[in-house]
């Protein structure tokens, strides 16, 4: 009884770690809007100048991130799950007002 005891937690143990560990690992940004209900992923126009912009929202709101050579970011996957979060972070990129007051400090 007591080695399935330690068989169950170390098991438990080891499915928490690969949970945080796979939370923990990144993810392409894509841009979201949120229409007809439903969030929905979105091309940008002007993909340099929004990426740029995404870095200084990221910045200011002190979350990691890593720029990857083709201009495009890479978020934690913890974040990525969050859809509001991601939508508020795209109104912030797309956002000329926010980036001008906020984006250079």
């Amino acid at each position: 009884m007591k080695k399935i005891i330690i068989c169950a937690a170390l098991a438990l143990v080891l499915l928490i770690g690969a949970y945080f560990a796979y939370m923990n690992t990144y993810t392409q940004f894509r841009p979201i809007v949120f229409e007809n209900d439903s969030y929905e992923f979105i091309e940008v126009e002007n993909d340099s100048l929004f990426y740029m912009n995404l870095m200084k929202v990221l910045d200011y709101n002190n979350i990691q991130y890593k720029a990857i050579g083709n201009g495009d970011i890479l978020v934690k996957r913890k974040f990525f799950h969050d859809k509001e979060l991601l939508l508020n972070y795209t109104r912030k990129a797309m956002d000329t007002t926010w980036i001008k007051s906020y984006g250079d400090l």
